[in-house]
């Protein structure tokens, strides 16, 4: 045993300390590679678990961010939504409050109209003054009613009206009485009923001119037919679709320098007093047909335009067919009638038309066809200077009762002067040089 033990004790040889040692070395290498494995497996470990929870976190914060996203964009949704219908109720709120008071203002212009339209059927004539002003209040404050407000005017003057025949001066003073009693209702009202009428009048002349600034109401339409105007002034207005069928204009009736479009009708309508025409300009077709005119009447330098009308449905081949434009067929002039410088730029239509004093169509130009067929010249009628371009003027069965004066007339044209009666004194020359003869077709009747 002492020797086994000292057998142990022995040191180890070199080579097999050499060889513990070195197998003590390799197995440290063993195990410090295996640490080393299971540092670096841990150290993985917790990279990887470090990674994984920032990872995580990212997620987490990149939920956060889409729910906090998500939110804000649902708060701003229901913000909008709530601001949409605050808006819309907002609206809805102003509508209505613009449709209560739209219909508020229709309620009150309705009521103004109503009650200026009573007060024109008042019998008191400062009454009707004052609805008249109320109406042109009206017009002048609402253009769309200026239209309605012309027309209510226009329907006052067509009602019917009897002037009083006697001087003012000599109208019995008020409330005196004859001794058959007192004077009738009609002629006690008939003066102020004058001035109504008058104020009526310039309500219309003050909105028709356009040289009025801020006056001039645009119109579709006149219609006084019938009516009865007194010293009338229309001059440089603009006048559409005028109807003055059967008007009575008492006194001088001015419409210098006055455009009227559409179709403009006088006819049988009664100038009592002088008519003036002067530069005056009717764009479209207007008839004289019947009128009468007891004095002077003027259509100097005056423009009758033109007013073509196309054909539709007609077997001919004509199309585009020049109508007359103007119309005096039936009229009479019982004053001396002016046409100078006139241009009738399509047909002219004087047909039955009687001329009782001087009449004038100087250096007048027809550029249309003219018919005078039958006309009737019971004075000194003179052309000289006038032009008629048309395809054909006719003068069949004319009577010229006097002085005929047909100078420097020019016809482009065929003329037809059948069965004319000259009465007077016919010149015919066409320059100082020369004299024509007088168709055979004349008949001279002294």
């Amino acid at each position: 045993m002492i020797g086994s033990y000292y057998w142990l004790s022995e040191p180890i040889p070199g080579r097999v300390a050499v060889t513990v040692e070195g197998q003590l070395s390799e197995t440290d290498q063993v195990g410090a590679e295996e640490a080393a494995r299971e540092l670096e497996l841990a150290r993985l470990r917790a990279e990887a678990r470090r990674n994984a929870l920032a990872t995580g976190a990212g997620i987490a914060a990149m939920c956060a961010l889409v729910l906090t996203l998500r939110r804000q964009q649902h708060v701003e949704y229901q913000q909008a939504s709530h601001e949409r219908e605050a808006e819309r109720a907002h609206e809805q709120r102003e509508r209505s409050a613009e449709a209560a008071q739209d219909d508020a203002l229709q309620r009150r212009i309705t009521d103004g109209r109503i009650r200026a339209v009573d007060q024109l059927g008042s019998d008191n004539p400062t009454v009707r003054i004052g609805g008249l002003h109320n109406l042109e209040r009206i017009g002048q404050q609402h253009p769309e009613l200026r239209q309605i407000i012309l027309d209510e005017i226009c329907s006052y003057l067509r009602l019917p009206y009897k002037p009083l025949n006697l001087p003012v001066r000599d109208q019995l003073p008020p409330r005196q009485f004859e001794p058959i009693g007192p004077p009738k209702a009609e002629d006690e009202d008939t003066e102020p009923e004058h001035e109504v009428r008058l104020i009526a009048q310039e309500i219309l002349v003050r909105h028709l001119n356009p040289e009025i600034e801020g006056q001039f109401w645009e119109h579709q339409r006149l219609n006084l037919k019938n009516a009865h105007l007194q010293t009338t002034d229309f001059s440089r207005c603009n006048l559409r679709k005028v109807d003055f069928t059967g008007v009575v204009f008492d006194g001088d009736a001015v419409f210098d320098h006055s455009f009227l479009s559409g179709m403009s009708v006088f006819e049988n309508a009664i100038f009592k007093g002088h008519a003036a025409f002067t530069s005056a300009t009717f764009s479209d077709a207007s008839t004289f047909e019947g009128v009468l005119f007891q004095a002077t009447a003027t259509f100097i330098d005056a423009d009758f335009g033109r007013f073509d009308v196309f054909m539709e449905n007609d077997n001919s081949d004509q199309h585009g067919e020049s109508f007359e434009v103007v119309s005096f067929k039936g009229a009479s002039f019982g004053g001396d009638v002016d046409f100078m410088k006139a241009n009738f730029f399509g047909g002219a239509d004087f047909r039955g038309t009687r001329f009782s004093n001087d009449t004038r169509f100087l250096a007048a130009t027809f550029h249309g066809d003219v018919d005078f067929v039958e006309a009737m010249f019971s004075s000194r009628a003179t052309f000289i200077g006038t032009t008629f371009a048309g395809s054909f003027a006719l003068f069949g069965g004319v009577v010229f009762a006097g002085t005929v004066d047909l100078r420097t007339v020019t016809f482009n044209g065929e003329v037809d002067f059948q069965a004319v009666c000259f009465r007077g004194e016919v010149e015919i020359v066409r320059n100082s040089n020369e004299t024509e003869p007088l168709p055979s077709v004349f008949t001279i009747d002294r």
